[in-house]
């Protein structure tokens, strides 16, 4: 019997979680202050990105990131400037049930955020 690796996307929930937290530590590992931007975009399709921008919106600051199979997304915090506004926003695919994409202002504190977004 032959056998071989392969890797392949997770589909189950247990299986994505466990990717998303594998993924925070790594990404956590080079950063000081561990308050990392989070959320889930609810009704996602694939490809579904989620950046963040300056306050005016002609500028990322960071990402774009991918959300993953349950729409959770993640950003550390790296490149933030305390007390200064920006602007979340999320783009789904071209012709996606013809959803508009949607955005949220925020000032950063320095501490971490969650922000759910639903599509509709």
């Amino acid at each position: 019997m032959a056998s071989a690796n392969v890797s392949a996307p997770s589909t189950n929930a247990a299986g994505i979680l466990a990717a998303d937290a594998s993924s925070a530590i790594t990404k956590l590992a080079g950063v000081n202050t561990a308050d990392p931007i989070v959320g889930t975009v609810f009704n996602a399709a694939a490809g579904t990105m989620v950046t963040i921008w300056n306050a005016a919106g002609t500028s990322t600051v960071l990402g774009p990131t991918t959300t993953d199979g349950t729409g959770f997304y993640y950003f550390a915090n790296t490149g933030l400037a305390k007390g200064v506004g920006y602007t979340i926003k999320v783009t789904v695919p071209p012709g996606f049930n013809g959803v508009t994409p949607t955005s949220q202002t925020f000032t950063w504190g320095g501490k971490g955020l969650a922000f759910n977004f639903t599509l509709f």
